[in-house]
């Protein structure tokens, strides 16, 4: 437990110090599901995501977005802040060079980078 609010407290100082959800996420209407209604579902966008990015790039990009590099930063975590969730890494000691996603939670686009 100690470990899941440690890890929510570090992405939203995150999200403070990088204004991450600055980024168009349009509002949830009322009447209409959310794409992306939980954290569960927003871990699995994210890391579907992760590898297309990684398959689009192939070798001549990074390979932050690998399978292997995906795995070695779990477990992730979501947190929902205006209306964007964001993905990150609990893993202690798996901040720097983690895999990280923003994902709107009313139409699910995404958004990739690296810690």
């Amino acid at each position: 437990m100690a470990g899941k609010v440690a890890a929510q407290l570090a992405c939203a100082l995150l999200v403070l110090m990088t204004g991450i959800t600055e980024a168009a996420c349009p509002p949830s209407r009322p009447g209409v599901s959310d794409a992306v209604a939980d954290a569960k579902a927003a871990v699995k966008v994210a890391q579907s995501a992760w590898a297309v990015v990684h398959v689009e790039t192939g070798t001549a990009g990074s390979n932050r977005f690998a399978p292997q590099v995906v795995a070695l930063h779990q477990p992730y975590n979501a947190l929902l802040v205006n209306g964007v969730w964001i993905v990150s890494s609990t893993r202690a000691g798996s901040r720097t060079g983690s895999p990280l996603a923003e994902v709107c939670k009313s139409d699910g686009s995404v958004n990739v980078s690296v810690e």
